[in-house]
């Protein structure tokens, strides 16, 4: 099965109804790009590299689009997935277009079909994904709606309407054309999110990046950030309308300590074979022996007093098992 061939399945596997049966040749300029598609990025290089391609090979793949009931400024269809493709050809200076035809009934199964067509490539910018996410609700889609139309978690969702929330100098940060180097994670991004106001977030993201032009490293700034906003220094969003917190028991600790100990055991065998963590022992096998030696000899002291921290785990664990089990009986 061919690529034009896959797409249309995948929109009638979806519920959508395709009107031709085969894929249509178009004048380029009878298409006109979705108002309020997901894509904002397009990249120039990218873009130029894809024209050279098309003018070179020809079109893999049909872009998609809807038919207009009357054309509109000389344009006979509306592009809903493929906007890159289209402004590559026009670029390249090619004059005709392959299209697939669907049918919309509204504008919300319009974004909806725009974000299925799109959504599951790598390539979409985090700002695309929080705007048709956005959309989507605005049109009265729940969250397990949007779920299960573009094949991701609920938390996926949630996630984006979250990051909706933040200030736009920080969302810039996200996403092209800021530098890599620049651009804020996105776990960092989301732990500013659940601050309250828009002027909490930019203070706590000004620290930040005080810290990061100090080189501090993102694994620690994600930490801080986790820090400063559980210590309660910043104003959360507020819970108003959800449950109360369920009041914690002593044997959610217990859990959490019964979980613990199997995970310090596991790391502390990869310490132990620290000839076997690849990506450490190779960075250490480009230095002098001694050097390795010196450093595998910390990891198993660093592995020995993990595990004596799980031992002592265990141990009160089962103590406080057993002085809560002498307790009930004497009750």
């Amino acid at each position: 099965m061919d690529k034009s061939e896959a797409t249309r399945k995948q929109l009638i596997d979806a519920g959508f109804v395709v009107e031709e049966n085969r894929v249509l040749t178009v004048p380029v300029d009878e298409i006109t790009p979705l108002k309020d598609q997901p894509r904002m990025y397009f990249d120039p290089d990218e873009l130029t590299a894809l024209a050279g391609s098309i003018k070179t090979n020809g079109q893999a793949q049909p872009v998609l689009v809807i038919k207009f009931q009357q054309s509109l400024n000389g344009a006979k269809y509306e592009l809903i997935d493929g906007e890159r493709r289209w402004r590559a050809i026009k670029q390249a200076g090619l004059k005709t277009i392959r299209i697939i035809i669907c049918q919309v009934k509204d504008f919300n199964q319009q974004h909806l079909l725009s974000l299925i067509s799109n959504f599951n490539r790598i390539d979409h910018t985090h700002q695309e994904k929080i705007k048709a996410v956005i959309a989507l609700r605005a049109n009265l889609m729940s969250a397990d709606q949007i779920a299960v139309a573009v094949g991701k978690k609920i938390s996926w969702v949630l996630n984006y309407t979250s990051l909706a929330r933040l200030h736009p100098d920080i969302l810039a940060k996200l996403d092209p054309p800021t530098p890599e180097r620049d651009r804020i994670s996105f776990s960092a991004a989301l732990r500013l999110s659940t601050l309250k106001t828009e002027v909490e977030q930019l203070k706590l993201f000004q620290q930040i990046e005080k810290e990061r032009a100090q080189g501090t490293s993102p694994v620690v700034l994600n930490e801080m950030l986790r820090r400063l906003i559980s210590e309660g220094k910043f104003l959360r969003l507020s819970l108003r309308g959800k449950k109360p917190p369920r009041e914690k028991k002593a044997s959610d600790d217990d859990k959490s300590f019964r979980a613990l100990v199997p995970r310090v055991r596991a790391l502390v065998m990869k310490l132990e074979d620290f000839q076997l963590t690849p990506t450490i022992y190779r960075y250490f096998q480009k230095h002098k022996r001694p050097a390795t030696t010196a450093m595998e000899q910390i990891f198993r002291e660093a592995a020995q007093i993990l595990l004596r921290y799980a031992d002592t785990t265990a141990e009160i664990l089962t103590n406080t098992q057993q002085y809560r089990t002498r307790v009930e009986r004497e009750a």
